[in-house]
Order: C-alpha cells, then sequence, then structure tokens
C-alpha cells in the first residue's frame, strides 16, 4: 500500500510539473506570436533564404521585405524619368539589425532627400544584407541591383571583412572562411520545437559558446565555416598576418562595374562604436576599421568617386549605438542626415 501510495505521489509530481512546462510553453508561444510582428532582430535564420549566386539573400516572405528581397517598400522594377533610384549597399549596419524599418539609415535618408531634392523624386533602397562581406555585395550589385536601374550607390562596408582576417583564412575569395548555405540538422530542429527548449536550452549554448546548442541559429553558423562568436584565437597575430587587399579589390571592382554602367558611386567610412571596450576582439576590430577605412580613403583618391568620410564626423556617444557597429535610432538618423547633405548636392549637379 505505502508502495502504491509513493507511485502515486511520485506520478502526480510529475503530472505537476508537466503542466507547469505546458502551460509555459503555451505562455512562451503567445508571446513570441506578439514577438513576431517586430522586426528587430538580428541575425535569425528565417530572415533569409538561400540563393544559388549569392549563398543567401532576404527571406521575402518576412514582414517588410518586399518580394525582391529588399528590406522596405515594393520597387517597381520599370523605374519612371524623375526617378533617382539609390541604393543603399552594406551588410546589417545598413540592414539596420535590432531597429525597425522606419528607423533604419536609408529610411532616414529617403525622407529627407525627399525633401530636400526638387528636381527629381529620390527613391532610396535599402540593400543591406547582415552578414555580408564586399565579395557578397559586389555579386548582390551585379545580379540583383543592375536589373533595377540604379542612379547611384552608397556603399558602408569593411566590417565583416575582418573576420575572415581575424580568424586566420586568408584565402583570395573567403573559400577557406565561407561555406554553401546547409539546412539545419534534423536532430537540431527536432531538439528545439518547444519554445521552452529553445531558452532554456539555447541560454546554455549561448554562455558555453556552443553553437549547436544556441536558437535561433544565427546566419553566420549556417554560412560561416568558422561563426567567430564560438571561436577564441589569436586574432592580433591573425589581423597582422593578413591585409585589406581583398576587402580593396572587391570593392574597387565594385566601382569599376557601376561607372560602366553610368552609375554613381559614393563610398562612406564606417564607425566603431565606443561601447564594449572589454570584448576581447575589440582592439582587432578597431584596427580592421581603420584599415579598411583607408582603403576607402584611398580608392576615392585613385577613381575619384565620391567620399562621405563619416568617420571623421560622426559623433561616437553612447547613445548612438546599440553595439560596437549597429547603430541606435537616434545614430541612423544623425548618420543619414549627414550622408543627405553630400547626396543631395551631387543629384542636383546630375541635373
Amino acid at each position: 500500500m505505502k508502495r502504491f501510495t509513493s507511485r502515486k505521489k511520485a506520478l502526480s509530481y510529475i503530472l505537476i510539473i508537466l503542466l507547469f512546462f505546458l502551460v509555459a510553453e503555451v505562455m512562451l508561444r503567445i508571446r513570441e506570436r506578439v514577438k513576431a510582428k517586430e522586426t528587430q532582430v538580428y541575425g535569425q535564420i528565417n530572415f533569409f533564404s538561400s540563393h544559388p549566386f549569392l549563398n543567401y539573400v532576404l527571406n521575402p516572405k518576412i514582414a517588410k521585405h518586399n518580394s525582391l528581397g529588399f528590406r522596405g517598400q515594393e520597387i517597381d522594377i520599370s523605374k519612371e524619368e524623375n526617378i533617382y533610384r539609390i541604393f543603399c549597399l552594406g551588410a546589417s549596419s545598413v540592414y539596420g539589425s535590432r531597429v525597425s524599418p522606419e528607423e533604419s539609415y536609408p529610411y532616414f535618408l529617403n525622407q529627407l532627400l525627399k525633401n530636400t531634392v526638387k528636381k527629381k523624386v529620390p527613391d532610396v533602397i535599402n540593400a543591406g544584407v547582415p552578414g555580408y562581406t564586399s565579395a557578397n555585395i559586389f555579386l548582390l550589385f551585379q545580379f540583383r541591383i543592375l536589373p533595377l536601374s540604379p542612379d547611384m550607390i552608397i556603399i558602408y562596408s569593411g566590417f565583416n571583412d575582418i573576420f575572415p582576417r581575424i580568424m586566420g583564412k586568408g584565402a583570395f575569395d573567403y573559400s577557406d572562411f565561407n561555406i554553401v548555405w546547409r539546412p539545419i540538422p534534423a536532430l537540431k530542429r527536432a531538439l528545439f520545437k518547444s519554445i521552452l527548449a529553445q531558452k532554456i536550452i539555447g541560454r546554455v549554448g549561448e554562455r558555453l559558446g556552443i553553437a549547436f546548442l544556441t536558437w535561433p541559429p544565427h546566419i553566420h553558423e549556417i554560412v560561416q565555416k568558422w561563426p567567430y562568436q564560438y571561436v577564441t584565437g589569436d586574432y592580433k597575430r591573425n589581423l597582422a598576418n593578413t591585409s585589406a587587399q581583398i576587402f580593396q579589390r572587391n570593392i574597387l571592382s565594385l566601382i569599376q562595374l557601376a561607372r560602366a554602367n553610368d552609375v554613381d558611386v559614393v563610398l562612406v567610412t564606417q564607425v566603431l562604436g565606443p561601447v564594449k571596450e572589454s570584448k576581447s576582439i575589440y582592439a582587432e576590430l578597431a584596427k580592421g576599421i581603420m584599415e579598411h577605412n583607408n582603403v576607402i580613403r584611398n580608392l576615392t583618391r585613385q577613381t575619384g568617386v565620391y567620399l562621405i568620410d563619416l568617420e571623421s564626423i560622426f559623433p561616437r556617444r553612447s547613445e548612438m549605438f546599440i553595439d560596437e557597429i549597429h547603430m541606435s535610432p537616434k545614430g541612423n538618423k544623425i548618420r543619414a542626415e549627414i550622408i543627405s547633405e553630400t547626396i543631395a548636392k551631387i543629384i542636383q549637379e546630375d541635373n
């Protein structure tokens, strides 16, 4: 009788625990459904889809991504003569990760130009894709932007090209750093069917630096052989043993291709925020940004394209940034204001 009572009590405890987990799961699913209406997430794999040449692009099925795979409103492919179409090229700092589409710098830039440029109707398109290096950006321009009749491209790039270097991967085409888009393993998908499991196991994976245990999968895990956020190494030595030559070649090729198609080019130096200076790779990120920004400055002198030296004039205050590279809504607005002054003059000169 005692054994039966003990089993009954144990079963009751198990049922209570299961009920607790079930209620927690339901509450989390309701919460996540509400959160899903926001687009202020960074790097989540469902925001992307595979592409045969670019490896991956923005998923057009995500809210606030248009049918052509850009962040923002739909684009009229047949451009009217009075439209001056500008594409903002770059990675997550252009896309506006961790801010809404209406708080990204291309959105602010579009609003500012519409109020200042009268002879033409500015059409600024956010062509930023999180995780893209200069190699991805070159291919994006070739395959997905040129067919849309661009008048100008604004290039804000260089940060992601640091990571192949600090990981000691120096192949001229980044092939020892990047990998072909790979599907999420079935075991991982099964493990994280539960949102509660995502929260508990995913947090443990982040703390321990185990990529397989994190959820949702970051885009870097799917397309990079060495996701930098889970790897430690001699970043300083690796950076010193590599150069900015690949980045320079890719940006120069982009300039040449744009000019061959009568597209104006504006290069913008990148700004590294003053936050998280205790981060182990912060010094290498700062040095890498400095080297790549110097490439941008040198290329403008060599080719005669337009330069906006944002790094030299942007107010590097903590409220301008969310992390070391992604700007806050306030930072994005000020960045757009600085860039718009030059862009407005170029458009007026062209007409």
